[in-house]
């Protein structure tokens, strides 16, 4: 049974949070390399390699989760990627070392690809339900503007304007 419009429209806001949540992740990081740097206790081409943690998770955790949860529901799965991002994150912010620090940087980055590739799955198989004849694309679109969202929300000025005076853990989710 296709799902009822506000169920649709939830999921819908679930996806977008996360495109959000993971488009800041990202993309923060490069506007706070001094902070990032300081706080660590090393130079910003070494705070810099924050950045590279971050995208080989990507890229090991991508095939990884589409091979080993393509059979799984698909809900569940986004959640599991979710807490991962979360627990990804928060170590990060609480990392006493550099090392930890990267590790933790690793960590919230595998669940990336994964999340985005299975949320557009979603959204496009809750489009298809909504509309049989395949006459409405707009989830799959509505998703993927959590990542423009996260990027205009996310300028280097306002990631400065946001830890200065502060360490980079004071924005306590990305950092």
């Amino acid at each position: 049974p296709a799902p009822d419009a506000r169920a649709r429209a939830l999921a819908f806001l679930a996806l977008v949070t996360g495109g959000v949540g993971i488009g800041i992740t990202e993309f923060v990081t490069m506007g706070l390399l001094p902070q990032i740097a300081e706080g660590a206790g090393v130079s910003i081409p070494m705070a810099g390699h924050t950045i590279s943690a971050y995208a080989l998770g990507v890229v090991v955790g991508s095939p990884l989760i589409a091979l080993g949860a393509a059979r799984l529901p698909r809900r569940a799965v986004l959640v599991v990627l979710m807490l991962v991002f979360t627990v990804g994150n928060a170590l990060t912010a609480l990392a006493p070392t550099y090392e930890l620090l990267i590790v933790a940087r690793f960590l919230a980055g595998l669940p990336h690809g994964g999340f985005f590739g299975l949320a557009a799955l979603v959204a496009v198989l809750a489009a298809c339900s909504a509309a049989p004849n395949h006459q409405e694309y707009r989830p799959p679109t509505q998703r993927v503007a959590g990542e423009p969202a996260a990027i205009l929300l996310n300028g280097d000025r306002m990631e400065v304007r946001w830890s200065d005076g502060d360490s980079f853990k004071f924005l306590d989710g990305p950092y």
